[in-house]
């Protein structure tokens, strides 16, 4: 009876022990310079230039001692605590890239009497830059508005400051534009017969804001209200684009 007894509880007692050493058990962790942080068994190591590092998944990794901030002994993670920190760390980095969007929508005109007793036109806009990091970004902005049955247009080029949170693991990407450019101002008209263009050139500024929901990895639906105001004499003082977009994004 008492051997039957051993027997039915050896399995139960191997498992305690496993899991009681396993919570005890020490592993390698190396901290690299770019913030990363990488747990397994340091399998080769050339003093002063480079080390070898085995995960837990068997996947090996080679870095040179430039790479590596430092290398301790602490205690072994289980899976679920190795996801949260490296989904921790990911979301922390900063990181770099193209950023690049096309967009639609109408324009108000607004601010000027004048300007404003004219209809809603469409818009029309593209931005291509570099995020700097998860949170900066400079950008080329084109913008193309056409009001009056395209009578009257308003074409812009302008190089803005994009500010707001495009941390890879975030879904939703607010942010804020701040710009300054040149617009081209051109309007047509017919006297005696004959269609008459003309047009004007003024430097202006655009503050805007809005969220970019991701679908993708790298690609997100935006939607986005401004504020572009030209620097000109004229009517033409200010309107504001109402657009949804698609944008990329690192």
């Amino acid at each position: 009876m008492k051997k039957s007894f051993l027997i039915l509880f050896l399995p139960v007692i191997f498992l305690m022990t496993s899991s009681i050493a396993y919570s005890q058990a020490k592993q390698d962790v190396v901290y690299l310079k770019n913030g990363s942080v990488i747990r397994g068994e340091i399998i080769e190591q050339v003093p002063n230039v480079s080390i070898k590092i085995k995960t837990r998944d068997g996947s090996i990794f080679v870095y040179t001692m430039e790479e590596i901030s430092k290398i301790t002994k602490e205690k072994a993670l289980g899976v679920e605590e190795e996801e949260e920190e490296v989904e921790t760390t990911t979301s922390s980095k900063k990181y770099s890239g193209l950023i690049w969007s096309l967009g639609a929508g109408i324009s108000l005109p607004v601010i000027e009497d004048s300007f404003t007793d004219f209809s809603l036109g469409p818009n029309f806009a593209a931005s291509v830059g570099h995020l700097f990091s998860s949170s900066f970004g400079l950008e080329l902005h084109s913008q193309y508005n056409s009001f009056e049955g395209g009578d009257f247009n308003i074409s812009s080029l302008l190089v803005q400051m994009r500010l707001g949170n495009f941390s890879k693991t975030s879904k939703v990407n607010p942010y804020a534009t701040v710009g300054l450019g040149l617009y081209v101002l051109a309007a047509s008209y017919k006297s005696g017969g004959l269609t008459i263009s003309v047009s004007e050139s003024n430097f202006g500024l655009r503050v805007g804001g809005g969220a970019n929901f991701k679908v993708g990895k790298r690609v997100g639906i935006f939607g986005e209200l401004s504020l572009d105001y030209n620097l000109n004499d004229g009517t033409a003082k200010g309107y504001v684009p109402i657009k949804l977009g698609v944008m990329f994004t690192p």
